[in-house]
């Protein structure tokens, strides 16, 4: 959970950042924001957001947040996530926290699972001394 809001924190600030720089491209001030076009932007700052969660997470099981936690997801057998099960673990993610399920299932569940990693197939294990999960 920390490493989430770590996480969350980072790509609020990652999207803050992108819509001051396009308003300052644009020669737009912070208060004629609405005069951008939503579609366009909301687009680009969920596939910056998405890459970030996903890419990280397939490629060596850690986000920043995970890093800094101490944490990494691996899939079931205990080696790096696929990219099309970062991508449904992301997915479903949204949606856990969104509904807060995701989060009280962690804490019925034994082994401590979200609901994310069920539908995932993954699992949140403590990262090694530097040490990141066994690749394919």
């Amino acid at each position: 959970m920390v490493a989430g809001l770590c996480d969350a924190v980072l790509v609020g600030a990652l999207d803050a950042a992108v819509v001051m720089l396009t308003l300052r491209l644009t020669g737009l001030s912070i208060e004629s924001l609405g005069q951008l076009p939503l579609t366009p932007l909301v687009t680009f700052l969920l596939l910056l957001d998405g890459s970030y969660v996903v890419g990280l997470t397939a490629v060596g099981g850690q986000t920043v947040g995970k890093m800094a936690c101490g944490v990494c997801v691996v899939d079931q057998t205990g080696t790096t996530v696929s990219t099309p099960a970062a991508v449904v673990r992301a997915g479903w993610a949204v949606v856990s926290v969104a509904t807060v399920l995701g989060g009280l299932w962690m804490f019925y569940d034994r082994d401590r699972r979200a609901l994310h990693d069920h539908l995932a197939g993954t699992r949140v294990t403590t990262a090694g001394r530097g040490e990141t999960p066994r690749g394919h």
